[in-house]
């Protein structure tokens, strides 16, 4: 069961409804999904040192969703309605391996993904309800490589993904004020990722991640709440997607006794300026954040005492924009803490 309450600010949205505040309305929604799935692959050696993979994945997805709405005036009508849906997809995936030589590895993958579709329950409209599914094309080369008697590793990925009918949280119903996820985006991303660690004496490593990304949408149509309009944000970067990424870890164990170890680590992890919205209105600047732990490790005990956000830094965790409605939520600030371990 959930109640939503509205004030005579729903007139914004709903003019007939002002008079009619403050008023609630009752949602008792229920959704049954159901599914199986089906996968297997092979692997042919061509050569000694190149080989073949092929997979195949099956899909089935079942979906019943029901709701029943009613008001606490008798002014509003109640609705109900009922929908069930069914979804299958064929997702093929094929790879090829080259071993150089025992420390250097060369790849190309290519796999179909695929996100079942669904059923809207906030909806007034029965045909707004179901949503399609969801699939993407995705291409992968790179190399891994394990240097100096695999005290370094090096793994580097090129990417590029192709999404289709993509699900999209956008307005549904103006009239109503109902969002819902439908299928009005598509897009594309490409990036380069590195990946390294460096063994750089007995206890101490290092670990760098670097990345890079480039999105763009190129179809989203959504409706304007103020307007009515319909919007095209062809172009935009996708939301949640920073151009420039990494992560650098430095982890350091030191043995005090044949029973106690000495551990301690520090990680920087930075994103560069990202939206939190299709729309590009909600920026969240680049930022980064320090964190660091140390503490005594044993064969059954780990007793850790940890800081996160040792800068203080001030961000956004969590950003949302539909419609022309934006909200965002501070990350968490400077915290300390301890955490004891049991390993039976």
């Amino acid at each position: 069961m959930m109640y939503v309450f509205f004030g005579t600010d729903i007139g914004f949205a709903v003019p007939d409804y002002a008079p009619l505040a403050p008023f609630r309305q009752i949602e008792d929604p229920e959704t049954n999904r159901k599914g199986i799935a089906v996968f297997g692959q092979v692997t042919y050696d061509i050569t000694d040192r190149l080989s073949l993979t092929g997979g195949l994945r099956a899909d089935y997805e079942d979906v019943k969703a029901s709701v029943t709405r009613t008001y606490s005036t008798p002014a509003i009508v109640g609705n109900s309605f009922s929908d069930k849906a069914n979804f299958n997809a064929i997702s093929p995936k094929a790879a090829l391996g080259y071993d150089v030589n025992d420390n250097v590895f060369l790849f190309a993958n290519f796999a179909k993904g695929f996100r079942p579709g669904g059923i809207n329950t906030f909806v007034f409209n029965p045909e707004d309800a179901p949503f399609e599914p969801e699939t993407s094309l995705n291409y992968e080369l790179g190399i891994k490589t394990n240097l100096i008697k695999n005290r370094l590793k090096l793994n580097l990925t090129g990417f590029f993904i192709n999404y289709k009918d993509q699900q999209v949280f956008t307005v549904l119903d103006l009239a109503n004020f109902v969002i819902g996820t439908d299928n009005i985006g598509e897009s594309r991303s490409y990036g380069l990722e590195l990946e390294s660690k460096w063994v750089a004496a007995r206890g101490l490593d290092f670990t760098l991640n670097l990345g890079y990304l480039n999105t763009e949408i190129t179809k989203y149509n959504p409706i304007d709440f103020n307007t009515g309009t319909t919007l095209d944000y062809s172009g935009n970067d996708l939301p949640l997607a920073a151009e420039f990424n990494g992560n650098l870890n430095i982890n350091y164990k030191f043995p005090l006794n044949k029973k106690f170890n000495l551990e301690t680590s520090v990680d920087y992890n930075y994103q560069s300026e990202f939206f939190f919205s299709v729309d590009n209105d909600i920026l969240q600047d680049a930022y980064g954040l320090l964190n660091g732990r140390i503490g005594i490790t044993s064969k059954n005990l780990d007793l850790f005492f940890w800081s996160k956000n040792i800068t203080d830094e001030a961000y956004y965790s969590y950003g949302y924009g539909v419609g022309g409605f934006n909200a965002a939520s501070f990350g968490l600030p400077q915290t300390y803490g301890a955490t004891l371990t049991a390993k039976l």
